[in-house]
C-alpha cells in the first residue's frame, strides 16, 4: 500500500472570527440598570460588555448595579446603564487567536470577552467555556 506522503499541516490557533457563535450577552447604554442587574444575575456575571449601536463603549463591572443604584437613592428603573458603566474597555479583536483571548480573560477576570472588528463594533461574545471547547 502506498504511504500518504503529504507534508502534515501544522495546526495554527483559531482566530476567533472562525470559532465565534453569535450571542446576545451585551447591554445596551439605553438598559435601565434594573434590566443589567437581572441579567447580570441571570447569567451569573460579574461584568457585561455595553454597546451603543453595535459598538464597544464600557462594561458593567458588578454584579448588582441595580441595588448600587438604588443605595445612592437613584431609581434603578429609569437610571441607563450609560449613567453607570466603567469606560474601560476589555475585549479582542475577531482576527486575534483564542490563546490570546483567553490570556486576556485570566489577567482581566472576566468570563464574558467581546469579539470586535476593527471598527470596535461587537461581532459576538464568548465565554471561558467558549474557548475550552475549541481545545476538543
Amino acid at each position: 500500500m502506498p504511504q500518504d506522503t503529504q507534508p502534515k499541516e501544522e495546526t495554527q490557533p483559531k482566530k476567533l472570527a472562525e470559532v465565534l457563535v453569535e450571542k446576545s450577552g451585551a447591554l445596551d447604554v439605553h438598559q435601565s440598570v434594573q434590566d443589567a442587574g437581572d441579567k447580570l444575575r441571570s447569567l451569573e456575571a460579574d461584568s457585561l460588555p455595553v454597546a451603543e449601536d453595535r459598538r464597544l463603549v464600557g462594561r458593567i463591572a458588578e454584579r448588582h448595579p441595580d441595588r448600587s443604584a438604588a443605595g445612592h437613592g437613584h431609581d434603578p428603573a429609569t437610571e441607563r446603564v450609560g449613567a453607570c458603566m466603567s469606560r474601560e474597555l476589555i475585549f479582542c479583536y475577531e482576527d486575534q487567536d483564542r490563546c490570546e483571548a483567553e490570556k486576556l480573560m485570566n489577567e482581566k477576570g472576566v468570563m464574558y470577552l467581546p469579539i470586535v472588528d476593527h471598527d470596535m463594533r461587537i461581532v459576538g461574545i464568548v465565554t471561558r467555556e467558549d474557548l475550552q471547547a475549541l481545545l476538543k
